[in-house]
């Protein structure tokens, strides 16, 4: 039997022991497509050859129709169809013959949408262009897509709704300017809270029709996206993805978590609990299960994630908890109960309580008192109107700033109804503040550990299917009872992997290269992929990209939440991003960050993460010096210092005003956490490092620090240190104008003849250096060395002002160092030399 496809690219196939592609030229397909498009009629030879040979006269038109109906029976053979006389031309009623555009008409007919719209795969004869083709092909087109959008709406109706988007992208596809299908699209998408990848749905539109027609969408669409945009949900403190597998030998640990939530809550006095063990173990897993008992006992849930990558500030996952807690009426309720001063400290997490009071200024380490007990305060009211699990999943990458904040709850446990959960991997726990945090938070009798161990044989068989069970200690001894990869050898097993190899990352190389293109991407992007950042950093179509974030999902690498999608466990999202080439990671890394730099609401932290492992230095410096400034608003110091650190290392090290920005920022940072040989060691490079640039502003703030941290403030203000300091051994700086060594002389001086100076002193470190007479002159000749590196000439009364001493004792020493060769750059066009000048 032929099978005979005129839908899309066609093809004629003999359906005998395999399928069989007959080799028709395009001139014997279009015959017998038009033969069969109308199967019960009977053609005149005159009209046929008239259609296919309009140009040649009719006896050589007829010719030519003769031929191409012998070369056709000629590779149809046995299956020949056609029925020709000496005037008509048709098609045999007595053979059986497959049609795919008669088989979709039947299921238009029989209301079978699901079976017409397979059978469409795309125009008629796509690619052929003949005239008599347009009518039916825009019948049949048309035909196709209603159907598609009644079946996509059908589904949508009966809530199968991925189904449904895969029918409506169908639809956009096929008709790219029919803004019904792309409001179907969008629709369906925020129906499966994927609203961000319908708003980049709405801007590939925009884009579209601005391109081929000019127009902007239609008032419809417009109100579909405005509504889409108010309406998207904040990320929520979601727990991991944990609960798609499923839960096996955890039920003692459940059990024990549940009875320390119920004392919580019976009790009204807090606890902390931590659920550890290697990375896949099932902390995720637990602490859903966890999470799922405390909202049936009235409990309510808030929390956050804390990445390994540096690309948030170190309380996000606090604000995100806090933002969650206080959602609908609750931030009212609170806002009754505590004073607008508690609130306002707490800005920098909810914003919206930024004005309620004007808080004092204080500094920054009684700043920082102030918003841990605010902290505590808002935790502690919050736990008395509703019991409250509070997580905090993978501590063990969190902030020395959020182990603060969590230190700063616990005072507050004993007259609150709160359950801190933390789930962490105690081998990454940075050893330290946090190491001893958690051990004096055991010895307080305040915290429970659930060491989660390796599933045991039994579990491990539960998680296999039937199939698997004969090779379960294969199985335990691949994966040795970690559930995580349990869960991924099965899955490469049935790709039919082996089990040895299932470990491994082939199966990247069972993916579509599309897919492997988005993972790639998504795994620079980080755990959480934010579509509208993921489509910028891919650069495919809508289309393009979600049929592989489709295939991605499908393999449980990604899954999808309102924002975008999430890697299903940070071990793929880590051996995804090892595997690449290292070029390539630097590529999408700085396409990652221009994309991020075209999104107002993209913390500065993550843009400067990805501008830092792109190699884009000093842009990556001058964001993480804003970085370092925003953590010092969230009192964290550390973080801080961390920031302005690596500002400071990625420039280059020659003096320039931004290393001099970005030195200041780390030794203001190094003051508050009084680290004062850091500092100082800062303040000196600033020093030497504005001397080259000509910053004498700098310098002299700079000295003025230095002479502070050294607690000599107060002696390098007293009148009496004036010059004298200097050969004490102290510091001192002073601005001073003078004139350039090219002024004229006998008359006043403009002002563009003089020139303003910072001479600055420092006692000689050098020990050949000695006695009193010897610093002197040492001294001076920096000062006329500096009064020469920027083209100043001093009198002698100047330099006697500047030292302190008479101005005899100027002329003796200048007499003696001139009898020594050396030339001083004063009035009278003396110079001094180089050698001299460096001791």
């Amino acid at each position: 039997m032929l099978q005979v496809y005129l839908f899309g690219v066609p093809a004629v196939h003999r359906n005998d022991e395999g399928s069989t592609l007959l080799p028709l030229s395009s001139q014997l397909v279009k015959l017998l497509a038009c033969l069969l498009l109308s199967p019960r009629g009977m053609y005149p030879r005159s009209f046929l050859a008239g259609l296919f040979w309009p140009d040649v006269p009719e006896e050589r038109a007829r010719h030519n129709l003769s031929n191409a109906l012998y070369r056709l029976r000629r590779v149809l053979e046995d299956d020949d169809p056609l029925l020709a006389t000496t005037d008509l031309v048709g098609i045999r009623h007595d053979v059986e013959i497959w049609v795919d555009v008669a088989r979709f008409e039947a299921a238009l007919l029989a209301g079978d949408l699901a079976q017409a719209t397979m059978l469409y795969r795309g125009d008629l004869l796509d690619g052929y262009y003949d005239e008599w083709l347009v009518t039916p092909r825009r019948i049949l087109r048309s035909r196709a897509l209603e159907a598609m959008e009644r079946l996509a709406l059908a589904l949508e109706a009966n809530g199968r709704l991925v189904a449904g988007l895969q029918v409506a992208r169908r639809l956009a596809l096929t008709e790219p300017l029919l803004e019904e299908g792309h409001r179907l699209v969008m629709r369906l998408l925020a129906r499966l809270h994927r609203r961000s990848e319908a708003l980049v749905h709405y801007e590939y539109l925009m884009a579209l029709l601005d391109e081929e027609l000019g127009v902007e969408p239609m008032p419809e669409t417009v109100a579909l996206a405005e509504s889409l945009r108010d309406e998207i949900e904040p990320e929520e403190p979601a727990l991991p993805p944990g609960k798609h597998t499923p839960f096996v030998g955890r039920l003692t640990e459940r059990a024990s978590a549940l009875e320390i939530l119920e004392a919580v809550i019976e009790s009204g006095r807090g606890q902390v609990l931590v659920i550890e063990g290697p990375p896949g173990i099932g902390k995720s897993r637990l602490l859903c299960e966890v999470a799922a008992g405390a909202l049936w006992r009235g409990a309510a849930i808030a929390g956050g994630n804390v990445e390994e990558q540096p690309i948030s500030l170190p309380l996000s996952p606090m604000a995100v908890a806090l933002n969650t807690a206080l959602a609908g009426a609750r931030a009212a309720q609170v806002e009754t109960l505590l004073p607008p001063e508690t609130l306002a400290a707490l800005a920098p997490l909810y914003p919206p309580w930024r004005d309620p009071a004007s808080l004092p200024e204080l500094p920054p380490p009684q700043a920082r008192d102030r918003f841990h007990q605010a902290l505590a305060d808002v935790w502690k009211v919050l736990g008395g109107l509703t019991p409250y699990l509070l997580f905090f999943e993978d501590i063990q990458w969190a902030a020395p700033a959020l182990w603060d904040a969590l230190d700063a709850l616990i005072p507050v446990l004993p007259q609150s109804r709160l359950l801190l959960v933390l789930t962490c991997c105690r081998s990454g726990v940075r050893l330290g503040r946090q190491q001893t945090t958690l051990q004096r938070w055991e010895r307080e009798g305040i915290l429970t550990v659930l060491n989660l161990q390796p599933l045991e044989k039994g579990a491990v068989g539960q998680l296999l299917p039937a199939f698997a069970h004969d090779r379960l200690d294969e199985f335990m001894a691949t994966t040795g009872g970690n559930p995580f990869l349990v869960t991924k050898a099965l899955r490469a097993v049935d790709e039919g992997l082996p089990l040895a190899e299932a470990l491994l990352p082939v199966w990247r190389a069972t993916l579509s290269p599309a897919a492997r293109t988005a993972l790639n991407s998504a795994a620079v992007i980080g755990m959480k992929v934010p579509y509208h950042v993921w489509a910028a950093v891919t650069g495919m179509d809508p289309f393009a990209l979600a049929a592989a974030a489709d295939e991605l999902a499908d393999r449980q690498l990604l899954l999808p939440v309102p924002q975008g999608y999430v890697f299903s466990h940070n071990l793929l999202q880590e051996a995804v991003y090892e595997g690449m080439d290292a070029s390539l990671r630097r590529d999408l890394h700085r396409r990652t960050a221009h994309a991020l730099s075209e999104d107002p609401d993209v913390q500065l932290l993550t843009q400067a993460y990805h501008l830092d492992r792109a190699g884009q230095s000093e842009a990556a410096a001058a964001l993480y010096n804003q970085v370092g400034a925003q953590k010092l608003s969230q009192f964290a110091f550390v973080e801080a210092l961390d920031a302005f650190r690596r500002a400071r290392d990625l420039l280059p090290p020659v003096p320039s005003l931004a290393r001099l920005e970005a030195l200041s920022a780390y030794a203001h940072a190094c003051e508050l956490l009084e680290r004062h040989a850091a500092e100082e060691d800062a303040l000196h490079t600033i020093l030497r490092e504005a001397r080259a640039l000509g910053e004498q502003n700098t310098v002299v703030a700079t000295m003025h620090r230095l002479e502070a941290l050294r607690g000599g403030e107060e002696q390098a203000s007293s009148p009496a240190s004036k010059g004298r300091g200097v050969l004490a051994g102290a510091c001192r700086c002073e601005m001073v104008t003078l004139a350039r060594a090219d002024a004229p002389l006998g008359r006043p001086l403009t002002p563009d003849e003089k020139v303003t100076l910072c001479w600055t002193v420092e006692a000689p470190e050098d020990a050949s250096v000695a006695g009193k007479v010897a610093r002197r002159r040492y001294v001076l000749c920096r000062l006329l060395a500096e009064a020469e590196a920027v083209g100043a000439a001093p009198t002698d009364a100047e330099l006697a002002a500047a030292l302190g001493v008479c101005r005899h004792t100027i002329l003796r020493d200048v007499a003696a160092l001139g009898r020594e060769g050396a030339r001083f750059p004063t009035r009278r066009r003396r110079r001094v030399s180089p050698e001299l000048c460096q001791g």
